[in-house]
């Protein structure tokens, strides 16, 4: 177990072999944690306005796996990885035209944020928040 993070937001990471998993010292009692695992609700802002997603997480060891739903569409999360409070996954879409996102961030308790990708259309931000 040690200390992740500097200043307000520090967290306690326990290194556990089934899943990554951390909390805040200020918010969970002692010995209570919590995971990337479970749905999720974000929000991407695109060059096409904001888009909202369904997301499914499951974290195993370093591996995250799940699925994101968004506009009547979904699909498999790819490549996904977490450390601590960091994670990335890939996602291809087809609609409006054929992409890979690929999103990075860091989960804050209840709270996702970070940057998706969009190949040569640049970097985006992503807010979300535990379902």
């Amino acid at each position: 177990m040690y200390w992740r993070g500097t200043g307000k937001m520090s967290y306690i990471v326990e290194a556990r072999p089934d899943q990554n998993q951390f909390r805040s010292p200020r918010t969970a009692p002692r010995g209570s944690y919590m995971s990337i695992d479970g749905n999720w609700k974000i929000t991407m802002t695109t060059p096409m306005g904001d888009r909202d997603a369904d997301l499914s997480l499951k974290a195993d060891g370093g591996t995250l796996t799940g699925t994101q739903a968004a506009d009547g569409n979904s699909g498999e999360i790819f490549d996904g990885t977490v450390t601590g409070d960091d994670v990335a996954w890939k996602l291809k879409i087809t609609d409006p035209m054929p992409l890979t996102l690929a999103f990075s961030g860091k989960v804050e308790g209840d709270s996702m944020s970070g940057e998706m990708g969009i190949g040569p259309m640049g970097s985006f931000p992503f807010t979300g928040s535990r379902a």
